[in-house]
């Protein structure tokens, strides 16, 4: 079954939206794929369709940069 937007993702002051820039997902943000935002919220399906949330880029390339900059990050903390 295929979700739908309904359009709530602009009237959501809770949840911050962007249309997306590159460092997205290093943020946390993670992206709806009917909806073309991503979202900056904790769960798993987008509050607006209910489709499920990607929180990882699909390209190789974007992988590793994630990963590159996580292990950073460990190494500080």
């Amino acid at each position: 079954m295929r979700s739908t937007c309904k359009g709530k993702c602009n009237d959501m002051p809770e949840y911050e939206t962007r249309a997306g820039n590159r460092g997205s997902f290093r943020l946390g943000y993670k992206r709806c794929r009917e909806c073309e935002y991503f979202i900056l919220y904790d769960g798993v399906r987008c509050p607006c369709c209910n489709g499920l949330l990607k929180s990882k880029p699909s390209n190789n390339t974007s992988r590793r940069k994630l990963r590159e900059y996580n292990e950073k990050l460990r190494q500080v903390v």
